[in-house]
């Protein structure tokens, strides 16, 4: 015949500490995804390596400042240190030109950054500061970058 286990509290706990635990451990973190900002025909997807390093911000906005340029802003950014877009777009009303970084992140040899052209209406984005590790990010509110387009 077989005797039930009985186990102390103590070590029941621990137990069940472990068993909970078990399930998480390895796991990725996942940074909660902002949604995609629109104006018009535009689309933005800020991706998950715009926030290296605990960088984070409270909004993100995207405005038209004119027929072929949008502005994207941020409000609340903490320690950001990067800025990476997916930018998307109706290609038979415009031709991605390029995406400039605003002022706010300081001098341009500070940061590396990269517009790349890709398929019809489809851009990406990218901007890190040299040595992130190293260094304070922005925070505050500003404008980020400008996204132009040609007719």
């Amino acid at each position: 015949m077989v005797k039930p286990l009985r186990l102390s509290l103590p070590l029941f706990l621990l137990s069940a500490c472990l068993l909970l635990c078990s399930g998480c451990m390895g796991s990725p973190i996942e940074i909660p995804q902002p949604p995609d900002l629109i104006s018009g025909d535009v689309q933005l997807r800020i991706l998950p390596d715009t926030f290296i390093d605990g960088g984070s911000f409270e909004r993100l906005s995207l405005s038209r400042l004119s027929a072929n340029e949008y502005e994207v802003s941020v409000q609340g950014a903490r320690n950001l240190k990067a800025l990476y877009l997916e930018i998307r777009f109706d290609a038979l009303e415009r031709s991605y030109l390029r995406t400039s970084p605003s002022d706010f992140w300081g001098p341009e040899s500070e940061y590396l950054s990269i517009s790349l052209p890709g398929d019809p209406g489809y851009a990406e984005f990218g901007l890190v500061y040299i040595h992130p590790e190293e260094r304070s990010g922005i925070s505050g509110n500003g404008p980020l970058a400008t996204i132009s387009f040609t007719d």
